[in-house]
């Protein structure tokens, strides 16, 4: 159940860092694959079809990721400058984050 005293907010912060994790984890796609269609993107990162939309549209609102169509003219996405150095730092973070190893 919901944790009143907290106002919920332990509970928006879990889904506001759900959706940084999954914007981070399709850049990280990107980024691995260079230009890649949003259907490597969807099974790489274990998104269905509209949460991987909107995330797609949210990073190129930011300017983080590019889109252009192929040759097949499918949509394909490659990363930004921005879009590269926005993921170094996330991944920079996130190791300053994590427990070490004993």
């Amino acid at each position: 159940g919901r944790n009143e005293a907290d106002g919920g907010f332990r509970e928006a912060e879990m889904t506001k860092r759900s959706r940084l994790e999954m914007k981070m984890d399709i850049l990280g796609t990107i980024c691995s694959s260079g230009k890649v269609g949003a259907t490597h993107i969807m099974y790489d990162c274990n998104l269905s079809y509209v949460p991987l939309n909107l995330g797609l549209e949210e990073l190129m609102d930011a300017r983080l990721i590019n889109c252009e169509r192929s040759d097949s003219r499918r949509a394909v996405y490659s990363l930004t400058e921005k879009g590269v150095e926005v993921l170094e730092h996330f991944r920079q973070i996130r190791l300053a984050l994590e427990k070490p190893k004993t």
